[in-house]
């Protein structure tokens, strides 16, 4: 890919689209030149060079899991059998023992099964997986096993698979590649059973559903949910697998193709955001891409729009979301809003290929192309919802040969202005460090969190300044701030970051969230934010600016830590240790008045029905009638790195002096005797005699 269009993507150069003007006038009758299976994700040649690269690379490592995993699918002596023939499988869930065939787990764990069985037995030509396959499959259909489905979903009663679209799709997505894959090798009453399934079970559900959606009041926000993104692109994907097969209508067969592609591609765009980041965190935004890409791929294919290879729009952008929040030792990415550290990826050599960028391949390999030792093979485990190994094989070797970010000389620093989202690195190296500062940006519909003006400190493998994740959704759980004991109470669904000034060495950003308090007693909280790459860095420094009602008031700085690291409070000001990595970080804080230190520890639940989590958790507090005046320098290192003097020079300034250089970082006027600034502003003065 041309370096112009990459850049294109990334800093949108080219005018952003908007939501509804990607949308295409109605295409009918798709695969107008060929309608032969397979067709949906590949043809039968491009399943031909599939198999010419299953004897080395990563293709090899996950073949032999694939076949690996396939095997114990059908041994009945294995954990791991799907025992289609008494419908039986017991699993841990939700703190019980329930059977799959019986209950929600089975929407992606029988789907799965089959899904990874279709395509092992299409590589391989075994007939013991394809007949695996079938066996699962038809004992669905044939026995109903939907309309048994029920138990319990987080303490709620459970109404089965078509309760709702989010499941309709985790159940159904497979069979749409199960009937493609193996359409050659079913009987035509075998596939007349599963094209009549998929017509009066799937889509007799989702196509009324998705028509009713265009009344709501809350259409179209409603479909950047990842619960309607799910649904809809699994419809789609059914009803291109059975197209021109149906004896319907070619008019019903493109309705349901048109409705169901509409809500995926507004979805995305809606609950990515104009600049592509996930609005309800990585983890929930990858399962939407993964649904996504799958219908987006089949479209293409079909004739329908080109969306990865056309003009610039929101879609295409998402991976770079992904390259910017990825931790720095590639341990998957920065957990904001409700989300673990893990995400989907494997469509990310898709987009690489698709956008002709090898940062994007890059980023694939170094989040998951290491992991192929024990129980994580690129990502995939046993009891992960979807079937990633065998996408492994069909995208990864398209992909461009990977250059790292660094070599292309990407930006350090990255704004996603829907998302409320500054992601500021010093490198793409392991050992470098990652700044992210968030405010608002929360999406529509969806998870959601009280995290506006909260940040999060990566260095090396270590997680320095921590974001508790899944579940903890107050202030209190963030590295935000409290106002009289309390946090956020608003919901905030637009981007708060209030001004953004990328540097090559100082990265400045601001954000406002003095009103999401709901109290109108606190008139502003603007925190600004400085990342200081370089020399002896890099450094982040965070200055509060706070405007209560002139009476006193109590404001609690926070600043949470992972379960790793450890937070003494013996010194002058505190510092977090991670033993475990080397990596410590000082936290010179200062404020109007002398704080009152604690370490405490935090309580959340990831669910309902969790236990009790916990982390450490530092906080500062006083109490005032003043403003607070905030100003924190977090400064990450290890190996006895060197020890600045940090000196406030007035409210909103410090002094950061080093061997070779003093930096001047101020929020407002300041002068020194090395330099001034006349408002926000970073000056680095070599000192005398440096070199």
């Amino acid at each position: 890919m041309s370096g112009t269009r990459w850049s294109q993507l990334l800093w949108g150069i080219l005018p952003l689209v908007g939501v509804l003007s990607l949308q295409t006038a109605p295409i009918y009758g798709y695969y107008s030149d060929s309608a032969e299976h397979p067709r949906l994700l590949c043809t039968a040649a491009e399943l031909d060079a599939v198999r010419a690269r299953l004897h080395s690379g990563y293709e090899q490592i996950a073949y032999q899991r694939l076949l690996e995993k396939c095997d114990a699918y059908l041994d009945p002596e294995s954990p791991h059998y799907v025992n289609w023939p008494e419908r039986t499988n017991l699993i841990r869930h939700q703190g019980g023992e329930v059977n799959y065939w019986e209950t929600r787990p089975g929407a992606w764990m029988l789907t799965k099964r089959y899904e990874e069985l279709a395509w092992a037995g299409v590589l391989s030509g075994e007939q013991k997986y394809i007949e695996g396959a079938r066996n699962i499959v038809m004992t669905i259909v044939r026995e109903r096993v939907i309309d048994g489905i029920g138990g319990d979903n987080y303490g709620q009663p459970y109404d089965g698979w078509l309760a709702q679209p989010l499941d309709a799709g985790h159940s159904s997505r497979a069979l749409a590649v199960f009937y493609d894959l193996l359409y050659d090798h079913l009987s035509e009453q075998e596939r007349q059973e599963v094209r009549d399934y998929i017509v009066h079970t799937y889509l007799a559900y989702l196509y009324p559903y998705m028509q009713e959606t265009l009344d709501r009041a809350d259409y179209p926000a409603i479909l950047g949910h990842n619960m309607h993104l799910i649904g809809n692109a699994a419809g789609g994907l059914l009803a291109l697998a059975v197209y021109g097969e149906t004896g319907l209508p070619t008019e019903q067969e493109d309705a349901w193709v048109e409705l169901f592609f509409d809500g995926v591609h507004k979805g995305l765009q809606i609950g990515l955001g104009v600049d592509g980041a996930g609005l309800e965190g990585p983890g929930y935004a990858s399962a939407s891409l993964y649904y996504g890409s799958f219908l987006i791929e089949a479209m293409r294919r079909a004739g329908g729009p080109d969306v990865l290879s056309g003009p610039p729009n929101p879609i295409q952008r998402t991976p770079y979301y992904y390259l910017y929040e990825m931790r720095p030792n590639g341990e998957y990415f920065n957990n904001i809003n409700d989300a673990h550290f893990d995400a989907h990826t494997v469509f990310l050599p898709l987009f690489a290929s698709a956008i002709d960028d090898p940062a994007l391949t890059w980023l694939w390999d170094t989040v998951e192309g290491h992991r192929h030792d024990g129980q994580n093979v690129f990502g995939d485990t046993w009891m992960t919802w979807v079937a990633d190994l065998p996408y492994v094989l069909l995208w990864r070797g398209l992909a461009p040969s990977a250059v790292s970010p660094d070599d292309l000389q990407f930006p350090l620093s990255r704004q996603f202005t829907r998302r409320g989202l500054v992601s500021m690195r010093s490198s793409w190296q392991e050992d470098g460090v990652l700044f992210s500062f968030l405010s608002g940006g929360q999406p529509d519909r969806g998870h959601s969190q009280f995290d506006a003006n909260h940040f999060a400190l990566y260095a090396g493998e270590s997680t320095l300044a921590f974001d508790t994740g899944y579940g903890a959704g107050e202030t209190k759980d963030h590295n935000s701030l409290l106002f009289d004991g309390q946090g956020q109470t608003v919901r905030c669904t637009e981007g708060r970051i209030t001004a953004y000034e990328p540097g090559e060495i100082a990265t400045y950003a601001c954000g406002s969230a003095g009103d999401l308090y709901g109290n109108p007693t606190l008139r502003l909280f603007d925190r600004h934010v400085y990342f200081v790459r370089g020399g002896h860095g890099p450094y982040a420094v965070i200055y509060d600016e706070v405007e209560a009602d002139g009476e006193p008031h109590s404001y609690t700085w926070l600043l949470n830590m992972s379960d790793a690291a450890r937070l003494e409070l013996d010194g002058e000001y505190p510092l977090v240790v991670d033993e475990s990595t080397g990596w410590e970080m000082h936290v010179t804080l200062f404020a109007a008045a002398d704080l009152e230190y604690a370490q405490i520890v935090n309580e959340f639940r990831r669910s309902r029905i969790a236990a009790v989590s916990t982390n450490r958790q530092l906080q500062a507090e006083l109490t005032t009638a003043e403003a607070p005046a905030f100003l924190a320098l977090l400064y990450p290192r290890r190996d006895d790195g060197v020890l600045p003097r940090v000196e406030r020079i007035n409210a909103h300034a410090v002094r950061v002096q080093w061997p070779e250089y003093t930096d001047l970082v101020a929020f407002g006027p300041t002068q020194t005797a090395e330099a001034s600034t006349d408002g926000v502003g970073f000056v680095r003065t070599p000192s005398p005699g440096a070199n």
